[in-house]
């Protein structure tokens, strides 16, 4: 049987930190992190894939994927956007990044990142 202590007040702060495409950040707060962010998935021609994963662990850079998303463009459809968020809880102590996977003229943009401490 595991005994909790009182409830922990919630903090919530909400920050919104520059932050950069396949590059790893740690989890210095000592809460657990809420990472939102959203991005702009496109492609210019079939075929072309815009994708991303953001990673959680201990490992630097973190190898394990926690959530993706983006698209693979259909043949003969040309250019195509999507928008689509990640949300993940970052452990304190544990590393996050957001990599990169698209290929051809697929790309990915960080419309906006957020950090809720938790």
């Amino acid at each position: 049987m595991v005994k909790y202590g009182g409830p922990r007040p919630v903090k919530a702060t909400v920050s919104y930190p520059a932050r950069a495409v396949n590059t790893t950040y740690t989890n210095n707060t000592g809460r657990p992190l809420l990472v939102i962010i959203g991005i702009l998935s496109e492609v210019d021609a079939a075929a072309d894939n815009a994708w991303a994963s953001i990673n959680v662990d201990t490992d630097d850079p973190p190898t394990s994927p926690i959530a993706y998303g983006g698209f693979v463009a259909k043949t003969g459809a040309g250019a195509q956007q999507a928008s689509f968020s990640l949300i993940v809880c970052v452990p304190p102590g544990y590393k996050y990044r957001l990599n990169d996977f698209s290929s051809g003229t697929g790309s990915i943009a960080i419309n906006k990142w957020t950090e809720v401490e938790l």
